[in-house]
This record gives C-alpha cells, structure tokens and sequence, in this order.
C-alpha cells in the first residue's frame, strides 16, 4: 500500500491519470506475465490499451483506479451470465485516461489448477453475450491490424456460443471472413470442454 500512495502522490494531480498500476507477483516474486519486444521501465503514463497492444506487455497487473473514475464505467450484466472480462471495462477507461504504471511489486498471488485462468476458455463460452462485446469493442480501437484479426477471430469463437435469445453485438462486415476460423475454435474448444467434463 505503501508503494501505492507513493505512486499516486505523483499523479494525484492530473485529470487525465486514472489511477495506478504495479506488478503482481508470484510467492517466490518473480514478475508475472512479459514483454514481448524487450522493453523496459521504471515509469510508463500511457493507456492500458498502448500497454498492452503497442508495448506489447503480458500478465496480469495491479490495477488502482481512482474510485470516482471507475464509478462511471460499470461492469455491464447479463441475464444467466457470471463473468465479464475485466479487460473490457479498462478498454473503455483507456479511451479517456491514462494509468501511471511502475515497475514495482505491490500483489503477491498464485494461481489454482481448477481457478478462473486455469479454466478461462470455459467461463467465456458461459458468458458469451460479455465475451463478444469485449471483441467487438476490441475491434473499433487503436490497436494493430494483427490483434484485431485475433479478436475478430475470438468474436466469432464465442457468438458460436450464444442462445437464439440472447443479445448479440454486431461487428464491421469486414471481419465477417473470420468466421470460419472462429467456428473452427468454437468445435475445437467444446470437444475440448466435453473431454474434460466426461473425464471427471
């Protein structure tokens, strides 16, 4: 916590910043997650979208949003669905503020072999009316041609997944040629999930 206010204090300032980011680490400390092209640093204000997509930083952070900000960005619900991608609502935090992220280790965790991470493909098949707003949403920002494939990819992998009555998000027709590889995941992943289910 403290590392965290210290932080904050430099920031507390500027309207734009909404809020901070650290390093979650495991017991033994070392860093979760990586970099992708080699970059380093102690300070970085940018947007959680240009951490991500343009610095090309994996794994999971500690996120500390001021509380006013984060109020304005609900969580949206869906009727029979328990998760929403918390990368959707940062998204929509990012077209408007910056974090202040620093490269300091403030969130110790570990990861369960039967926890959320472990069994994510089967929660998103679950929640797929939040899953597919989250790459639709996805699709519309600045982010490189190469990940919006992707996410075109994984919209269609999950619409595969929706109810005939369920709320569907529509994306550009331009990303409509990703569905044969979508659906191509969508039967990948329910053997997958079927294999599992029988075998416990």
């Amino acid at each position: 916590m403290e590392r965290i206010v210290e932080q904050y204090r430099l920031v507390s300032n500027e309207e734009s910043c909404a809020g901070v980011c650290g390093l979650r680490c495991y017991p033994d400390g070392r860093v979760i997650g990586k970099n992708k092209v080699g970059h380093d640093y102690t300070i970085l204000d940018c947007t959680s979208i240009e951490y991500r997509f343009w610095y090309k930083y994996e794994g999971d952070r500690a996120e500390v949003f001021r509380t006013e900000i984060l109020k304005q960005y609900p969580f949206p619900e869906f009727e029979g669905e328990r998760f929403c991608p918390e990368a959707l609502v940062w998204n929509r935090i990012a077209s408007n503020y910056t974090l202040h992220y620093f490269w300091g280790k403030v969130y110790f965790c570990d990861y369960l072999e039967d926890g959320l991470t472990a069994k994510i493909t089967k929660v998103r098949m679950e929640s797929p009316q939040a899953s597919i707003l989250y790459y639709s949403e996805l699709l519309a920002m600045d982010i490189p041609f190469w990940e919006k494939c992707k996410a075109a990819i994984n919209y269609w992998r999950f619409f595969c997944c929706l109810l005939p009555k369920s709320r569907r998000t529509n994306i550009p027709i331009k990303y409509f040629c990703f569905f044969p590889i979508g659906f191509f995941f969508h039967v990948k992943d329910k053997r997958k999930v079927y294999a599992s289910t029988n075998y416990k």
